[in-house]
This record gives structure tokens, C-alpha cells and sequence, in this order.
């Protein structure tokens, strides 16, 4: 295989992570992309069918997409461990650049996870929310996280680089698309 299909390749499963990332209906936790020979196998388990058609409909709306191995496997009564809900928020929520008066503490019983803490920002709450909503296995979300007056200090906007930090996963630093920028600017 030559090197220009190589990076073809990666580019198209690069492009379909960037934008399952931004698709909330499905989290990238559940969903492994693969190409062969210009089909992309989907794998995973997620606990609806809303969830997998999310999925699927992003890899086919992807260019350069030719073929779809559709190896989902949805399970409504998928029960995820209390410990790996908590590990996979926390480590998402960690991703965020929060300031040092801003903190998030996740707790999850019986799949049922409890945010709290404060943030200067509306938007890193709904964030922190959205990322448990998407996530297969989580029952419920309770955002008990509140919102701090701005203070002397703090940013009473959330900063463009700020937004950018914390909305992109540094593995893939997507550019700073024109509907991230008026998300942020509605949001925060």
C-alpha cells in the first residue's frame, strides 16, 4: 500500500473521530473505527438504537466514506461498573481548562452520576453534563454544579484559547470551526 492511501486512511478515521467528538448523541468511549481497503468497520456496544444509528450516520455523512461494516451491538440493558462511569468523566472532565477557584467532582452510584462543584462558565456545566448523557451505561445525571458570580479575577467571558482548550481533544486539535465559536460565544 503506497504511502498517499495510508494517509488517506487515516485522515477519513481521523475526520470520523473529529466528528463523532462533537456529535453528542454517541460518545467516542462506545464506537472503534477501522478501515480496510476503503470500507470503515464500525465496532461497539451502546444501550440504544438511537445511540448506533448517531454513530452510523455520522461515518456515512464522512467523504471519502465508500462502505460501512456496521459490527454495533446494541444492549438496552448495558450496566457499565460505578468505577469505569466515574473514571471515563473524570478523565474527560480533567481535559477542561478550569481555572484554580473552578472544580468538578463526579460521584456515580448505580449508574447514576452526581455532578458538582462550581465554574465561573454555564457552558462547562452543560459540557460536563453532556459528556455523562452520552455515555452508554449512565442511568441518570444530576448537575448539582454551580455558577460563580464573576469576581475580581475571573473571566466574564470565556476566552477563545480558553474555549479552544477545552473543547478539543488535543489528540486531534481540530481548527476552531465558525460554529464552535458561536456555540461558545451563545453559551459562555
Amino acid at each position: 500500500m503506497n504511502t498517499l492511501k495510508v494517509s488517506q486512511k487515516n485522515a477519513i478515521i481521523e475526520q470520523i473521530y473529529k466528528r463523532l467528538y462533537w456529535d453528542k448523541r454517541v460518545s467516542m468511549v462506545d464506537i472503534q473505527i477501522e478501515s480496510t481497503g476503503g470500507e470503515i468497520t464500525v465496532r461497539g456496544i451502546v444501550d440504544s438504537y438511537i445511540k448506533k444509528n448517531a454513530a452510523l450516520e455520522v461515518v456515512l455523512a464522512t467523504e471519502g466514506v465508500r462502505g460501512v461494516n456496521d459490527q454495533v451491538v446494541v444492549n438496552l440493558s448495558l450496566r457499565r461498573p460505578d468505577a469505569e462511569i466515574k473514571s471515563i468523566i473524570r478523565r474527560e472532565i480533567d481535559s477542561f481548562s478550569l481555572s484554580h477557584v473552578e472544580n468538578i467532582q463526579v460521584n456515580v452510584l448505580d449508574a447514576i452520576v452526581k455532578l458538582s462543584g462550581r465554574v465561573y462558565q454555564k457552558c462547562l456545566k452543560a459540557l460536563a453534563a453532556s459528556l455523562c448523557w452520552e455515555l452508554s451505561g449512565v442511568k441518570d445525571c444530576l448537575n448539582q454544579i454551580v455558577i460563580l458570580a464573576p469576581s475580581e479575577g475571573a473571566p466574564a467571558k470565556i476566552s477563545v484559547a480558553r474555549a479552544k482548550k477545552s473543547l478539543v481533544r488535543p489528540a486531534y486539535e481540530a481548527p476552531f470551526s465558525e460554529h464552535l465559536a458561536y456555540c461558545a460565544s451563545q453559551l459562555c
